[in-house]
């Protein structure tokens, strides 16, 4: 990581961009082969990432850092890593998540025989435009939360008539937007505070490097670009659980329990971020430090030093949320589903599940019956909320981990 700050230190775009560029696709690297177990195999979470880079058009040439470290992945193999194409559809995305063999139309497998995870890398420079017709981006944005979540072993998944297998699927993201394009260019599913909660998202407004387009180019570091080579080749080499040492498992406890946890119990949080972040900010922290402990060693350990590392360079990230989704409040679809879950979350405080009648009557000033059952159903597949029928009734709950149950091993083939 240090290595790449100091390859990328005289391109103008600030420090921020490349350090969360080089999260992304590291994270893309180790996506499945690498995981962290949590509460004795309940919950497992992997080192895949996804991170979208925010500013205004022209002005931190977000697109162009994000390029520099997408581009050292031409050098891995088919087996190793995937990137999308660039464009997808539903069915191509899941299409090319089976990870077939070109011609033989089998199940790719590495070297050693293992069936390859049906993981896969998007690089989306224009995040909005990745997205186009409203029908289709849905889907696409639907599917791409359900991978988030790296349902384990063998899973099929159908959009319309199309039906696909996919193995030990996941999907990473380093993608690339303008404030005004997170309002407006974003699908309602990509809105969601679900899918806010799993991306982190990276804010700049201007950068403090000054190049010109007539100075002359930095020095061709040849050597430090093959070093940088070769320990990505190194990194997509790892494979195994991930462990916490006795010091950074302490640590995490003492952060959790006496900080995180008793700040989510009260709720402080600002109303105009996207609240399904600050449930996730935990895992958020674990896949962190886990780049940064596969960057710094192949040792399948996650020390102390890297989960501080992880935890700053996420709080400050967090403080410029609110300039990153500024244009939120100008969006009335949006602010609905926000509304929706602020206020579903202070009636959950006394009771675990709560009618969707009250919630309703609450809300009838900001949308009428037919917005509150779209929400239901994108909000509930986003994994944002549980909801069941109870006689005539709808009756919901909020949820606020991306954990799921895992039953089996990530080693089955």
């Amino acid at each position: 990581m240090e290595a790449y700050l100091e390859y990328t230190a005289r391109q103008v775009s600030p420090r921020q961009f490349h350090l969360w560029s080089a999260v992304a696709v590291i994270g893309g690297v180790l996506e499945r082969k690498v995981w962290f177990w949590a509460l004795k195999k309940f919950k497992l979470y992997p080192g895949q990432i996804m991170v979208v880079l925010v500013s205004k058009s022209a002005i931190t040439k977000k697109s162009t850092a994000a390029q520099l470290a997408v581009e050292f992945t031409r050098t891995l193999e088919p087996w190793q890593f995937y990137l999308l194409p660039k464009k997808l559809s539903p069915q191509q995305l899941l299409k090319c998540l089976e990870r077939l063999e070109p011609e033989e139309k089998v199940p790719m497998r590495d070297p050693d025989g293992r069936r390859v995870n049906g993981a896969g890398f998007i690089f989306a420079r224009e995040l909005g435009t990745f997205f186009t017709t409203e029908a289709f981006n849905e889907a696409l944005a639907t599917h791409i939360n359900d991978l988030n979540d790296c349902p384990p072993g063998k899973i099929r998944l159908e959009f319309r008539s199309w039906k696909a297998d996919l193995w030990q699927p996941c999907v990473s993201l380093l993608g690339c937007i303008t404030p005004k394009g997170i309002a407006e260019e974003l699908p309602k599913a990509a809105r969601t505070a679900g899918s806010f909660g799993r991306v982190l998202w990276v804010f700049a407004d201007h950068t403090t490097r000054r190049v010109s387009l007539a100075d002359d180019p930095p020095p061709s570091d040849v050597e430090l670009h093959r070093k940088l080579v070769r320990e990505l080749e190194a990194i997509v080499t790892m494979r195994g659980e991930m462990h916490l040492s006795p010091k950074a498992k302490r640590w995490f406890n003492e952060w959790y329990h006496e900080i995180h946890e008793p700040k989510l119990r009260r709720a402080e949080m600002p109303e105009s971020e996207q609240t399904g972040y600050w449930g996730r900010k935990d895992a958020h922290v674990l896949r962190v430090g886990m780049v940064r402990a596969a960057s710094r060693s192949r040792g399948l350990v996650i020390r102390r030093e890297d989960v501080q590392w992880a935890l700053k360079e996420i709080e400050t990230i967090e403080k410029s949320f609110p300039a990153a989704m500024a244009e939120i409040g100008t969006n009335p679809y949006n602010d609905f589903e926000r509304v929706l879950l602020e206020t579903l979350e202070r009636y959950s405080s006394k009771s675990d599940w709560v009618d969707e009648q009250r919630l309703r009557q609450w809300l009838r000033r900001y949308g009428g019956d037919r917005r509150f059952t779209e929400s239901r159903e994108t909000l509930a597949r986003a994994g944002e909320v549980d909801v069941k029928r109870q006689g005539d009734r709808w009756l919901w709950r909020r949820v606020y981990s991306t954990g799921r149950r895992i039953r089996g091993t990530e080693e089955e083939r």
